[in-house]
């Protein structure tokens, strides 16, 4: 039995679907198992087990684990971050699991200047030094869920913002992560390793901008604000402060050269190239 957690969600929902393909047995850790959610039915019917887990109750957490033997870790973005993945764990250990692939970040430090980096190393470290077999997963920024985020301006107004500048990219597919973490969880040989996993080229916004012109026929532009004005912006959108601030830092990080470049590790992995962000974007204006 495979505990996949982040369901719905853009990795741990297509995740789910690859290992149901291939036949295995998994058990969905949901929040509320009574809220009406149209992907979990989805799931369900193909045969997934639901069950209630919460990160923030450590005692609500063994139940999870029965028959489970590999399991998903994958935390909400949260000031809790390194807490929730140290109760997962611990529960994990008590009740027998052998091998938790865990959802990181590429940059994941304990030095690194960005808060949430420095909460998922120390949530590395707490799996580490545990007895389970660990694989840690560190993309880059994803893909997808960045097309997303900017389309609803694109359509309206033919542009969208950031505080990026001409900072560049590797933007990962999340379908490309959750193929990896099936793989991880099911395959021998990946215990202890940290896997970088990038797009095939490190991309610009404003380039970004003319891959969107192409599939949308009509033209769209890049706009580059001040971080102040990103910030307000995201605030408005109802994002809490600290997140806010959070991508603002991301972004500055990114626009210095200090993102993680092209790694081969999707292709080593995998056997085939990461998707394009052409890809990616032709998958998002067909409603995946």
């Amino acid at each position: 039995m495979i505990l996949v957690t982040g369901t719905p969600g853009n990795i741990g929902t297509p995740l789910a679907r690859h290992l149901l393909q291939q036949g295995r047995k998994i058990r969905l850790m949901v929040h509320n198992p009574k809220k009406q959610d149209q992907v979990i039915a989805d799931l369900q019917s193909r045969g997934a087990e639901i069950v209630q887990g919460d990160f923030a109750d450590p005692e609500s957490l063994a139940h999870c684990f029965a028959d489970v033997e590999s399991a998903f870790l994958l935390v909400p973005v949260a000031l809790e971050t390194a807490e929730w993945k140290g109760n997962f764990v611990r529960a994990a250990e008590q009740n027998g699991v052998e091998r938790i692939v865990n959802l990181s970040v590429s940059g994941a430090s304990s030095t690194s200047p960005i808060s949430l980096f420095r909460w998922h190393r120390e949530g590395e470290q707490i799996l580490e030094s545990s007895g389970i077999a660990w694989t840690h997963l560190q993309p880059t920024d994803l893909a997808r869920f960045n097309v997303r985020s900017i389309l609803p301006t694109v359509e309206a107004q033919g542009v969208f913002y950031s505080s990026i500048g001409q900072g560049r990219v590797a933007l990962v597919d999340e379908e490309d992560v959750a193929e990896v973490a099936a793989a991880a969880l099911t395959q021998d040989g990946h215990e202890g390793k940290k896997h970088v996993l990038t797009g095939p080229k490190a991309v610009s916004y404003p380039e970004m901008a003319e891959a969107l012109t192409k599939k949308l026929g009509k033209p769209v532009k890049y706009i580059d604000i001040e971080p102040a004005q990103a910030k307000q912006a995201m605030v408005a959108a109802g994002l809490p402060d600290w997140v806010a601030d959070f991508i603002n830092d991301l972004r500055e990080l990114e626009k210095s050269g200090g993102a993680s470049g092209p790694t081969g590790d999707v292709k080593s992995l995998l056997g085939r190239p990461p998707r394009t962000l052409e890809e990616s974007i032709d998958a998002v204006l067909a409603g995946a």
